[in-house]
């Protein structure tokens, strides 16, 4: 095979977390995500979230499962746009990954209390 036909379309991304090296649920990884979207990792004590930052809003989460699922490539058009959230949630999968998010959550927090008592 030529090298050529094996590269990939340069619009193409392929994500590769190997950062907990064991394949998880897609809602676990996506709930840790916002999890950690919490986090200032700038802060002096990161490992805090006393100085949280706010989660992710309803808007933003569905901006991320419909680009996470490919609804519409990733564009959303107006950020302040509240219909963008009545149509992707118009979408079944859109709901359906929302649902599946909320019910992990609580397992991703339970990770991250353990891994704080260790």
């Amino acid at each position: 095979m030529e090298a050529e036909s094996l590269r990939l379309p340069h619009e193409l991304l392929i994500v590769v977390d190997f950062e907990y090296a064991a394949l998880n649920s897609r809602a676990f990884d996506i709930a840790n995500h916002f999890a950690e979207y919490r986090a200032d990792y700038h802060a002096e004590r990161s490992w805090s979230l006393e100085a949280h930052l706010p989660a992710p809003t309803q808007l933003e989460r569905f901006r991320f499962y419909r680009a996470y699922l490919g609804v519409d490539g990733g564009i959303n058009g107006d950020e302040t746009d509240d219909k963008s959230v009545d149509e992707a949630s118009e979408d079944p999968r859109v709901q359906r990954l929302e649902d599946e998010v909320h019910a992990w959550t609580a397992a991703s927090h339970a990770m991250w209390a353990m891994w704080g008592a260790s």
